[in-house]
């Protein structure tokens, strides 16, 4: 075979590689957001809607993971290793507890289809402040509502 022709080729090949990679890592997304937008402030008593979605071929297994860092250091686990469909959006909601400052929304996913496994995280943060309406939050319980 002509030289010429191979290193042809061999270009051909390895470009194939490099866009076939590139692919699978930019193939899974995942949004994740919080009803009044993340960096927002809460009242304490305030209801918050967390809404999160993992984008991918509608072929693959999702197993996702979310819970809140709050202030103290402590984490309000949701939920771990839970089956989703993908392209779809899920919420929870809970109520912001007296706990005040800064919380952080954290989502971890994990994408699995024929071309491999794509996992991440995302978070987004708001803070829980005394001012404003609002009551109920009472020492830190939080109501959950999935759907």
């Amino acid at each position: 075979m002509n030289p010429t022709r191979m290193a042809l080729i061999c270009v051909l090949v390895v470009s194939l590689l490099a866009a076939t990679s590139q692919y699978s890592e930019c193939a899974t997304t995942a949004t994740l957001g919080v009803n009044k937008g993340c960096g927002s402030t809460y009242s304490v008593g305030e209801m918050v809607v967390i809404n999160y979605k993992i984008s991918t071929t509608s072929s693959a297994s999702v197993v996702v993971s979310l819970r809140v860092n709050l202030p103290d250091g402590s984490d309000s686990v949701f939920f771990t290793n839970r089956s989703i469909l993908p392209n779809v959006t899920y919420y929870a909601s809970g109520v912001a507890s007296s706990q005040l400052g800064t919380r952080t929304v954290v989502l971890e996913y994990e994408a699995s289809s024929g071309g491999g496994t794509d996992a991440g995280a995302k978070s987004c943060t708001y803070t829980v402040s005394s001012g404003g309406s609002g009551g109920g939050g009472g020492g830190g319980t939080i109501l959950r509502i999935d759907s």
